[in-house]
């Protein structure tokens, strides 16, 4: 069996900081962000360097977040909460109509 992968994620805040560290270091190199990550957001293991790529592509996007979702790792879906209460919805009426 092979041996399994760690994979890093970074949370949106972590991302953004990395973004802030490439503006204030404009020489440093993806790699050189990356090992700068690692021990700063206690990582179990160094980024790869597309990682922060894509984490640099991303800037603009990170910034526009709100506070509350700069904590989490995923984007939530634009639509994810009128499709939550669409289902609230439905569920409500079947246990209104019995049949639930």
């Amino acid at each position: 069996m092979p041996a399994q992968t760690t994979r890093v994620r970074m949370t949106k805040k972590q991302q953004l900081l990395v973004c802030r560290k490439s503006d204030a270091c404009l020489g440093m190199t993806n790699r050189q962000l990356a090992e700068w990550a690692a021990p700063k957001f206690c990582l179990p293991k160094t980024p790869v360097k597309s990682t922060i790529f894509a984490t640099l592509r991303s800037c603009s996007r990170l910034d526009e977040l709100a506070a509350d979702c700069v904590e989490r790792k995923e984007f939530r879906a634009p639509g994810f909460l009128q499709q939550k209460a669409v289902v609230a919805e439905f569920v409500v009426r079947a246990e209104w109509e019995g049949f639930g």
